[in-house]
């Protein structure tokens, strides 16, 4: 086993021995099928998350064109650089973040490109992937799992709607990313809806 490997496999036990019997139960659930962790502030939703990536990471090693990437995607900045930390801490992936802040608005496709090649988890506030979406910058089935930070916010024309009712429902069953969503606000039936699981059945909710 190369040393790198090592590394990742006793950073990867490390981070689980911290996990509890609840964050594994969901980790397990979300591995096969889209899931929403209703949990109290405090309670280790990013925990799930970050184990939930590394046991998806395979997709993100491969070389290209045939890699695929991981979306994190929050509703604010302060979140950006807070997610960011978190993943590079825990993982051995190359974890791009990206806000406004970076004048991300003005970027071309040849600068995406680079950052696409570079970098394997791409932290994010939700409006910038959409906008890389709609101008084709980014492609949703080329994106083997996205992480909805404070999932609840999907609803009316908040980007994460626009993201899934414009761009996840419209693809093909078979190329769609797996969807984890973390929140610790209630969801109504309406916000669920956005989030269907393969089979279309309700959402998982802790």
């Amino acid at each position: 086993m190369a040393d790198s490997d090592m590394a990742e496999t006793n950073l990867e036990n490390a981070v689980k021995l911290q996990a509890r019997q609840y964050q594994l139960e969901i980790l397990e659930r979300a591995k096969t099928q889209n899931t929403i962790a209703y949990l109290e502030t405090g309670v280790g939703k990013t925990l799930i998350s970050v184990l939930l990536i590394k046991a998806k990471s395979a997709e993100l090693r491969k070389e290209l064109p045939n890699r695929k990437c991981t979306m994190f995607l929050v509703p604010s900045v302060n979140l950006v650089y807070q997610q960011s930390h978190v993943l590079r801490t825990h993982t051995n992936l190359e974890v791009g973040h990206y806000c406004g802040d970076m004048d991300v608005d003005n970027w071309v496709i040849e600068k995406w490109k680079v950052e696409l090649e570079r970098n394997q988890v791409f932290v994010m506030t939700a409006q910038i992937f959409l906008d890389n979406l709609r101008h084709s910058f980014m492609q949703m089935e080329r994106v083997n799992l996205i992480v909805f930070d404070e999932c609840h916010r999907a609803h009316g024309r908040h980007a994460y709607s626009q993201i899934m009712e414009g761009f996840y429902h419209t693809l093909e069953r078979d190329k769609r990313p797996l969807i984890f969503g973390m929140t610790a606000s209630p969801l109504s039936s309406a916000d669920l809806a956005l989030f269907p699981s393969d089979q279309r059945a309700p959402l998982q909710s802790y």
